[in-house]
């Protein structure tokens, strides 16, 4: 049975590859677009992947008895290598990637934090072998970007002791989770902007416009339970879940105030504690991430997700954040010609607790164009300012400026708000308007 299921599993993720067209190549592609993104300090505590970056350095540290050498298989920017370099001093750590905007981030970031002991090499890990005389390998949401996992461990049966954090996966390759803990952050987050906003405290400074990311191109290949078993046949693992690892973040993730760092170091004991709970009750399973230790001839209790009995649970009301947004009628074409510009009339109010001002360009409505199937077909639209200025529980009907995608096609508009240099108002969390048109 054991074997047919491993077998159900390998052809689910393969068909998974063959519809998604993942390959290394587009997987390299997929991570040189995000390590070049970024130009954020992830040690400043301000920063909310800090909270990840801590947490995941956490786990791995309780797994580092008796090492003087570790390699960080897929390192990615380095971040949690050089916290568990900055932590663990008497360890010699190397990380490697395939990514070399990951492997010049990384470099910076060791040199920016003064680390003697840690080092980054552009290696293409899938298909490398861990020198001898590692003590521990280490995969920090990599392992399920390996095109071969079988391949991988075998040429690599020489290692002792690994150490993963990954996605809570199934049989069937899917990201499978039942705790979702990021609305933790984002609604103390919205504490913390209200109050600076009462105080007169300076906001987040101006920027460029975050893009949307593009996820298209990663291989995703998640495991459950029994498959990391499988494949780490001959070594004791150890599986618990994890609240860490964010996946969507606060507006402004890059600005920085002292009160945001307080707020920050709250969130992150908090979730530290959430962890605690959710293992003593044996339900830390059905968290997004799991830390999975594997050492050759341990013996580690075998376990299984063991969710709490499913039934209504209410869901208290977020408290309002800067953002809010609420649509109202809408008027569209049902058609359109390629390449014309048109208006779209929509009513909208300001459930938020910031008012839009005009005429400084700080807030305005824009939109992208989806294909029907839900891939990205325009990314960033043209920008319409509001007429005047929108006050808290205020409404205003506005008039899009809209230009249709230059190749014909059954697509949806999806209308969204900006504030420019911080946030979409969707990554805050806020719905968005969809209207299906054609364009011919």
């Amino acid at each position: 049975m054991r074997a047919l299921t491993h077998a159900i599993g390998r052809l689910a993720r393969a068909l998974r590859q063959r519809r998604a067209g993942w390959s290394p190549a587009s997987d390299q592609a997929f991570h040189d677009r995000i390590f070049e993104r970024h130009d954020i300090d992830p040690f400043d505590r301000a920063y909310p992947g800090n909270i990840t970056i801590r947490r995941f350095a956490d786990l791995a540290a309780e797994r580092m008895q008796a090492v003087t050498y570790a390699l960080d298989l897929g390192c990615g920017p380095g971040e949690i290598t050089c916290e568990l370099a900055a932590r663990l001093p008497s360890v010699q750590f190397v990380g490697w990637d395939h990514s070399q905007a990951a492997i010049d981030r990384a470099s910076a970031h060791a040199a920016a934090r003064r680390l003697a002991n840690v080092r980054f090499e552009r290696v293409n890990v899938s298909e490398a072998r861990v020198p001898d005389g590692t003590d521990i390998a280490l995969l920090f949401d990599a392992f399920h970007h390996l095109p071969e996992p079988a391949g991988f461990l075998a040429r690599n049966a020489h290692v002792s002791r690994w150490f993963l954090i990954e996605p809570a996966g199934d049989m069937l390759g899917r990201w499978r989770y039942r705790h979702d803990l990021d609305w933790l952050l984002a609604d103390l987050d919205k504490v913390r902007w209200r109050l600076e906003h009462a105080l007169g405290l300076p906001g987040p400074v101006p920027g460029e416009a975050a893009p949307h990311a593009d996820a298209s191109g990663a291989i995703e290949f998640r495991y459950g339970l029994g498959e990391y078993e499988h494949l780490f046949a001959g070594y004791g693992v150890s599986i618990h879940g994890t609240t860490a690892g964010l996946l969507t973040y606060p507006p402004g993730a890059a600005s920085q105030s002292e009160l945001r760092r307080r707020v920050n170091d709250i969130a992150y004991g908090l979730y530290v504690e959430a962890d605690e709970r959710l293992r003593e009750q044996e339900t830390d399973l059905d968290c997004r991430h799991w830390a999975i230790y594997c050492e050759r001839g341990a013996t580690f209790p075998r376990r299984r997700r063991r969710s709490r009995s499913p039934g209504v649970e209410d869901t208290p009301p977020s408290p309002a954040g800067p953002y809010g947004i609420e649509y109202g009628p809408v008027t569209a074409p049902a058609a359109i010609a390629a390449g014309a510009v048109f208006n779209v009339r929509v009513r909208v109010t300001n459930t938020g607790f910031l008012t839009w001002p005009t005429g400084s360009g700080e807030f305005n409505l824009s939109y992208r164009w989806l294909m029907h199937s839900g891939a990205r077909a325009v990314g960033d639209g043209r920008r319409t300012p509001f007429a005047r200025a929108v006050a808290p529980a205020d409404t205003i009907e506005t008039n899009l400026v809209i230009e249709a995608p230059a190749s014909p096609g059954r697509y949806k508009l999806e209308i969204d708000g900006v504030h420019e240099g911080v946030t979409w108002f969707s990554e805050a969390g806020q719905p968005t308007l969809v209207v299906e048109i054609y364009v011919r």
